[in-house]
Parts: C-alpha cells; structure tokens; sequence
C-alpha cells in the first residue's frame, strides 16, 4: 500500500541551519530503528524566532516517508490559548484517522479517542 505524504514548506534558502540539521540528523537514525516499537521524542528548544520550527519542518520532510500516517502541529501553545485544546485534539484526529471518524465534542472524549487510536496507556 503506498502513502502520500504532504511535505511542509521551507525556504530552499535557509541561512544559519547547517549546524542544526547535521546535529539532529546525528541523532535521528539511532531514534529511527524500524524494529522498535519505542516511541521516541525530540525537544527543539531556544529563543523565539531562532528557526525552531523551521528546523522540525525539515527534519519532518526528511523522515515523514518512513511513517504509514502524520501529521504536523505548529503553534501548539499558541492555537490552544486562542482556539482551545478541543481544537487541537480534532487537528490531530483528522489528520489521523479516515474520514468522519473523529466525532468529539469535549476535551475529555479527545483524551480517550486519541489515547485509544494512537494505543497508549
């Protein structure tokens, strides 16, 4: 079964993220064993404006092919403070699972079906 993924904009220009990359892409093949079932997790820190997302888009584009689903949520803090979590989680769910399967009306009925659909405990 083939996936077509949606890859994210990002400027073919970058200036000042070589460094970056080549850390994280240092770090990405030992996280990216394909017998594993672990799940893994990366925190990109820093200042504002410095290219945090800029660097996880990229680093997205470059693994996104080896995944059957995805997704991409940008301003998550800032999306939750203006739209609220329930809006968050229906992101998610939409981009997660097929059509017309993420009915939630509450934060809580998120938690379970995400729970449920990603089988986390």
């Amino acid at each position: 079964m083939r996936f077509s993924h949606k890859l994210l904009h990002v400027d073919k220009n970058l200036i000042g993220m070589d460094y970056h990359l080549e850390e994280m892409e240092e770090i990405f093949p030992r996280m990216m064993d394909s017998i594993s079932n672990d799940v893994h997790m990366v925190g990109i820190y820093g200042l504002g404006g410095i290219g945090k997302t800029t660097i996880a888009k990229v680093l997205y584009n470059r693994i996104v092919a080896q995944f059957m689903i995805t997704t991409f949520i940008a301003n998550v803090r800032e999306d939750s403070k203006s739209q609220g979590l329930l809006h968050l989680q229906k992101q998610l769910l939409h981009d997660i699972l097929p059509r017309g399967k993420n009915f939630i009306s509450t934060v809580d009925e998120g938690i379970h079906m995400i729970k449920d659909r990603l089988c986390l405990i």
